[in-house]
């Protein structure tokens, strides 16, 4: 899951120049934080001329970082889903993989947040095939049933809401989302729709998981 390479690769300094210069990329990798670099990277030709440097993540990062692995997935198993979002998402900072998202989306999944749980799950999706069959008829699995699972809102514009400005849970909404599915977490949602010369429209609305409603502004 969190496999690292230790692969630095030397610089021959071939004079003083090229020697300078390494050292300027060493300067200025050090002052990157360790816990952000995700993969191995080169400092161009533009200090090296054509001999590049390959760095890769501090060793001691990735040994903290599998054994942090351990401890979410333990955490996941008790289903103390607020811990091991927690701790999956840092292993994450040192390196993600299709693993660490699928993780992430069934902890995002426990907590009732499905819409989030499912852009995780298609996340690792879109990189299964680089871990496997089995990994990948997983995910695609969790995906299929989380969608039957997601509730939808449909907003329509009725009498005086032509151009009114709508808001779903406080959050402007486009055009491009009135009058169809939009996918919503179970649980109480606000709508809010206003227009000059006409009354504020309220509505609260609590969807259930497989349900699609639709709700009409009408704003007097």
């Amino acid at each position: 899951v969190l496999e690292g390479v230790m692969c630095v690769r030397s610089c021959p300094a071939r004079s003083r120049k090229v020697k300078s210069d390494s050292d300027v990329c060493r300067a200025l990798l050090k002052s990157l934080n360790s816990r952000r670099v995700v993969s191995s990277f080169c400092v161009a030709v533009a200090l090296l001329g054509s001999e590049p440097c390959a760095w890769a993540q501090d060793a001691s990062e990735l040994k903290k970082a599998r054994a942090q692995f351990q401890q979410a997935t333990e955490l996941e198993q008790a289903k103390n889903w607020t811990a091991a979002l927690q701790a999956f998402r840092e292993v994450g900072q040192v390196r993600m993989t299709p693993q660490v998202r699928f993780h992430i989306a069934v902890c995002e999944e426990g907590l009732g947040r499905l819409v989030a749980a499912l852009g995780c799950y298609e996340l690792a999706l879109a990189d299964a095939d680089k871990v496997g069959a089995d990994f990948k008829a997983e995910v695609e699995e969790n995906v299929t049933k989380l969608r039957a699972r997601i509730p939808k809102l449909v907003i329509e514009r009725g009498s005086g809401a032509n151009a009114a400005a709508i808001e779903l849970d406080g959050v402007a909404v486009g055009d491009s989302s009135v009058g169809v599915e939009v996918p919503l977490d179970p649980g109480p949602h606000a709508v809010t729709a206003k227009a000059p010369n006409r009354k504020p429209f309220e509505a609260n609305v609590t969807l259930t998981e497989q349900e699609t409603m639709r709700l009409e502004v009408i704003l007097e």
